[in-house]
């Protein structure tokens, strides 16, 4: 069942990554980029959902820290949060395991991606070698990073390409 809901959850936190990134990117540099039409949908729809969240959002943060929060923070909430679930999903269901200690450590590296390839990167410089759990974390989380950068890329450029091959 496990392996079921990483296999539906996966691509579909990929897309949602992909819709919060892009609508950082229209909110820093609006119009700048034309969207394939099916992509442009779905981020006018995700962007009228994640304004419903910004106004409670902003509102609890300047009560409490007496801040102003930018307007793509629940874009940035919501590319976190669902890329650490993405990759807690993969790494829990398509790395190995050897005890429940294992998976525990997986699903928090995954929360923490961040931290966790700096984390890597940092015993692998001063070990001098990189240990199977580290090297199989890393390559879900480029993965992952590079499957996010393909959706933006095909969603970017696919309005470009379409034209070329359909003359």
């Amino acid at each position: 069942m496990g392996k079921l809901l990483a296999l539906v959850w996966l691509p579909a936190s990929i897309g949602l990554t992909a819709l919060a990134v892009a609508s950082i990117i229209e909110q820093i540099h609006p119009g700048t980029i034309q969207w394939l039409a099916p992509f442009a949908s779905a981020l006018k729809l995700y962007s009228g959902f994640t304004q419903q969240l910004n106004a409670p959002l902003a509102g609890a943060v300047h009560q409490y820290a007496n801040m102003n929060m930018p307007g793509w923070a629940p874009d940035g909430v919501v590319a976190y949060a669902a890329s650490a679930s993405g990759f807690a999903m993969g790494s829990t269901n398509f790395t190995s395991q050897e005890d429940q200690f294992s998976t525990l450590r997986s699903s928090a590296a995954s929360m923490g991606w961040p931290l966790a390839i700096l984390t890597f990167a940092w015993n692998a410089f001063r070990n001098r070698q990189v240990g199977k759990f580290a090297a199989q974390h890393t390559s879900l989380f480029v993965l992952y990073i590079v499957a996010v950068g393909a959706v933006l890329a095909g969603a970017h450029w696919g309005p470009q390409f379409l034209a070329a091959h359909s003359a």
